[in-house]
């Protein structure tokens, strides 16, 4: 069961929630997609940089939040003010937000006034490539 499509509320994390580091996430299923985040941290305010895209076209810009109840919700600016996004400096207002459940950032997004549970990001370690996600089996019949 993909986690993408999953209504599920997730569990609370610790109060101080330490979000700070490097996060990315890849699929090369469909034309793929990924999304990293690099966070910057002080107390339950957080700032930092984003980018994500497809195989096809992405993008990327900043972003700020603020940590309540375990949760980091987050507004965004983008680059080129093309993905969505107003154009940095300004902000959106909060459109997702993201928990951390066993070692892994998990993006809650916003559709209307519901949260979904989205893609979860690693730990992004230089030495090491982004785990990508396994494709199901889209082949009919042989």
């Amino acid at each position: 069961m993909s986690t993408a499509c999953s209504n599920a509320s997730p569990p609370t994390s610790a109060a101080g929630a330490k979000f700070a580091g490097k996060w990315a996430y890849a699929t090369q299923c469909g034309s793929g997609h990924f999304l990293s985040l690099d966070l910057h941290q002080q107390n339950n305010h957080v700032r930092g940089e984003w980018s994500e895209g497809t195989n096809l076209r992405g993008g990327g810009g900043k972003l700020e939040g603020d940590v309540r109840n375990g949760k980091l919700y987050v507004r965004h600016c983008s680059d080129d003010g093309e993905v969505g996004y107003e154009a940095c400096p300004k902000f959106s207002g909060e459109e997702d937000y993201f928990v951390l459940e066993q070692e892994a950032l998990v993006r809650y997004q916003k559709f209307g006034s519901e949260y979904k549970r989205d893609v979860s990001l690693r730990p992004d370690v230089e030495v090491q490539p982004i785990p990508a996600e396994k494709c199901a089996d889209t082949e009919i019949g042989s």
